[in-house]
Formats: C-alpha cells, sequence, structure tokens
C-alpha cells in the first residue's frame, strides 16, 4: 500500500490570507457562507435545501439539463444521475472555477478530482442519501455588474 504525504496549503505561499480563511477559518466567514464545510454539517445542509428547494424546481432542473444533454455522445451516467436528481433524497456537490491566469490546468483537474471523490465519501457515510458531483465551468465574469 503506499503512503499519501501532505503539504499544507499555508506551507505553500501561494494562496492570500482571503483563500486560507475559506480553508481553515470558515467561522470568520460566517456572514458570507451559511455553515462551514465538514461533513457533521451536511445533514444540516441538507435539511436547508430541503427547505428551500421544492420538487416542481428539481423537475424543472432535470428537464432543462436533459435537454441540454441528450445529444452528447457516451452521456448515459451523465443522463442517469440527472434523473436522479428528482429523487428528493438525492443532492449536488458542486464546486467550479473560473477561468484564470493563476493556478494552472492540474488545480481546474484537482477540483473536479475532489469534488469526485468527496461525493464517493458522502454516498457512503450517508447511505439514505445520493450526491451527485457537479463542475461549473464559469466562462464569463458572471459577478461584475
Amino acid at each position: 500500500m503506499s503512503q499519501a504525504n501532505y503539504i499544507s496549503r499555508k506551507a505553500l505561499n501561494l494562496f492570500s490570507n482571503s483563500e486560507l480563511d475559506l480553508i481553515y477559518n470558515q467561522e470568520k466567514l460566517k456572514d458570507f457562507i451559511s455553515l462551514p464545510f465538514s461533513i457533521e454539517n451536511i445533514e444540516k445542509q441538507i435539511e436547508l435545501k430541503n427547505a428551500s428547494f421544492s420538487s416542481a424546481q428539481r423537475d424543472t432542473l432535470c428537464d432543462v439539463l436533459n435537454r441540454e444533454y441528450k445529444n452528447f455522445e457516451n452521456n448515459n451516467i451523465s443522463l442517469e444521475q440527472i434523473d436522479r436528481l428528482r429523487q428528493s433524497n438525492t443532492y449536488t456537490i458542486t464546486t467550479g472555477h473560473q477561468l484564470c491566469l493563476l493556478g494552472g490546468p492540474m488545480y481546474f483537474f484537482l477540483k473536479i478530482i475532489h469534488v469526485i471523490k468527496l461525493t464517493r465519501v458522502l454516498n457512503k457515510k450517508f447511505p439514505d442519501f445520493h450526491f451527485i458531483p457537479v463542475f461549473w465551468m464559469a466562462s464569463e465574469d458572471h459577478d461584475s455588474k
């Protein structure tokens, strides 16, 4: 069995204090995020989502996604996951990336791998729920007016 080595993000000197706070000090950001990320808070997030996302919204989401994905080849797994979104016990774990100069292609792939691995962990830890990885590519500056 191979051994993994870990390097703290703090030791890399690549991240700003704000980015490090988002990772290590989420309590400082409570005005901007609903709950700090932790496995323990997943069930609380599920409760929040159940209260704010109706079955009609799930159906609309699935209908739109099915229309967008129907013409792609070899997408049976994607279509199956989209259809699972209609079920009230299915949730997405979403990450994304806004195109930029810094970070490079490895950061892009690491984010995708991480969200897939996280959904696998959550599916095992919470067998009454189903989690689907979603990668959102921000190809425009969506937060400017």
